[in-house]
Order: C-alpha cells, then sequence, then structure tokens
C-alpha cells in the first residue's frame, strides 16, 4: 500500500459514491495482484556485479560499502539478495519506458547512422580488472545546424538559435527524476536543482571512455512530464576519481576486505540503502545507528574469497 509521507488517510470520500466499490481499504484487489506477481517475475535480475573483475560507472560514486554488498550477495551462494519492493520495480520500469521512447524517437528522425543506443563502454583496468557498460544515446556526425537539419523530416527545422549542433561524438545520459526544483525558504521561490554529483561522475566517465569532450544529462520529470538538458565538459579529474573509486571497490572483493561507508550525506543510509534497511550494514558514523544491525563491521569479510 501506498504511503503518504507517513500520515494517517482519515477520509475516503469514494465511499460515498453508490456504484463505486473498493476491493479493500488499500484499494489493492486482484488486478493489483496479478500485475504485482508480474512485474516481480519480469524483472528479473541484472548483470551488475556478478563478476568480481567487472567494475561499472553507474556505481562510480556513492557508498562504496554499498557497492561491496552488492558484489559479494551475488558471489556467495551462501546470501541471499534482498528483492525490490514492487513500487522500485515499478519505479525503474518507468525509467526503462522514457529511456525506450527518447532512445527510438532520435534514432527514428536522426538516423542509426547518427545515433547509437546503448553504446557499449569498456575500459581496461589492469590485472584482468575492467569497466563494462552501456552509454544510454551517443551522437556522431551532427556536428552543424544545416547537417542536423538535414537528417530531420522536412517539417521539422531548427535554427542556429535552437541549437549550435552536436559536438562530436556527443553522449547522452538520460535521468528520470520526481522534480527540477524546490523551495528557497530564505528566498521566498523556487531554486534549481542541480545534477547529482554521482550522475556527473558517471555521464563524465562514458565521456573519457568514449572520447567525447562534451556530453549531456537529459532529465524527464515524472511529476510534471518536462525535459530539462544540461550539458556537461569532459573533465579528466573527475575522470580519474571514477576510475579510483571503482578500483577501490573491486580491490574489496578480491581480498574480502569490506570496503569504506562513504555514503553522500547523513539520509544517505536511512533512505535509499537496502543492505541499511535490512539489516546488513550499520550504516556510517554520520547516519542513525541501525536498530536491525545485529552484526559486526567485519561480518562479510572474507579470507582468500573464491568467487566463481
Amino acid at each position: 500500500m501506498v504511503i503518504f509521507k507517513d500520515k494517517d488517510i482519515v477520509e475516503d470520500p469514494a465511499e460515498d459514491i453508490e456504484i463505486v466499490h473498493k476491493p479493500n481499504d488499500a484499494r489493492e484487489g486482484p488486478v493489483h495482484t496479478l500485475l504485482t506477481k508480474l512485474m516481480d517475475e519480469k524483472s528479473g535480475g541484472s548483470y551488475h556485479n556478478t563478476d568480481p573483475n567487472r567494475g561499472h560507472l553507474s556505481s562510480s560514486d556513492g557508498c562504496k560499502r554499498r557497492s561491496y554488498l552488492n558484489y559479494i550477495h551475488k558471489l556467495d551462494e551462501d546470501l541471499d539478495v534482498p528483492p525490490n519492493d514492487n513500487n522500485t520495480n515499478w519505479t525503474f520500469k518507468h525509467g526503462d519506458v522514457i529511456h525506450e521512447l527518447i532512445q527510438e524517437l532520435l534514432v527514428e528522425n536522426l538516423g542509426d547512422e547518427h545515433v547509437t543506443n546503448e553504446e557499449t563502454v569498456d575500459y581496461d583496468l589492469g590485472d584482468q580488472k575492467y569497466i563494462y557498460g552501456h552509454a544510454d544515446i551517443v551522437i556522431r556526425g551532427l556536428d552543424d545546424v544545416d547537417r542536423v537539419n538535414r537528417a530531420l523530416p522536412e517539417n521539422i527545422a531548427l535554427s542556429p538559435k535552437d541549437l549550435s549542433g552536436f559536438p562530436d561524438p556527443f553522449v547522452i545520459d538520460i535521468k528520470t527524476t520526481s522534480e527540477f526544483t524546490y523551495y528557497n525558504r530564505g528566498k521566498k521561490g523556487h531554486a534549481r536543482s542541480t545534477p547529482k554529483e554521482s550522475h556527473l561522475m558517471q555521464l563524465n566517465g562514458y565521456m573519457g571512455i568514449i572520447g567525447a569532450q562534451f556530453g549531456c544529462l537529459l532529465y524527464y520529470s515524472k511529476r510534471n512530464d518536462h525535459i530539462e538538458e544540461i550539458w556537461v565538459q569532459f573533465d579528466q579529474e573527475l575522470f580519474e576519481d571514477a576510475i579510483r573509486n571503482i578500483e577501490i571497490v573491486l580491490d574489496s572483493v578480491e581480498t574480502g576486505t569490506p570496503a569504506p561507508k562513504d555514503p553522500d550525506g547523513a539520509y544517505m543510509c536511512e533512505r535509499f540503502c537496502k543492505w541499511y534497511d535490512t539489516g546488513k550494514c550499520p550504516g556510517a558514523e554520520i547516519a542513525d545507528d541501525n536498530p536491525n544491525f545485529e552484526g559486526d563491521d567485519t561480518e562479510f569479510e572474507y579470507e582468500d574469497p573464491e568467487w566463481d
């Protein structure tokens, strides 16, 4: 059942409509049950964190302990991976649908000779370790407005004011989010949201491997169906930070030594980490202690691990 910011539902006006019938107070009947089971079955697993030598740019920033636990819970057959709840599965699927629609629109209208979807990125870290993943969209050969317009349908034309041309290559990373602003009470108005540091690092990683000097974070708001784009210039130092973070996690997995607990902020553990939520991690020092955690900080430490 959906929770409305921890507040109780005090009234259901639908009860006063004679021809309306609810399956239960939560409004969750057989259709809901069927879809829940089908979504759970459809979600399945992921190839992420299944190879102890393979790192992913999607986890190049954020808590290294969380990344470590993501690996070992898939690599140790005696450990279970907590499944996503149904709301999370629907959230991921919603994001997938938005990704696929945007990708299809660009390929259909600019041509697959200019647009590559889910382009493979592969980066050798040495010692049999490597980074592997897929960039959402890479655009090539559309570096001036005239060329863009020739690629578009005749009824669509972009002026130099609309578009200065795409750098070549140009990497686009699509992110779905709730909304783009928050209310700044001190200034009595809405403030623009900024791109997450993890998003910047992930996109910058794709750009570094592909060889792009510019990329774009394309944000889609699920609250008001609005799109915003933020262009990002390649940063070599940020790229090296991403590589270093991934290497730290892979080295930790190789030796069986739990990686540092370093979430981005005091509330990351409680709000966003399933390992904290399920009592597999005590949380970082900057967060509240987890009352469900019964182990110690060496609980998931391995001596000479053999990951098959």
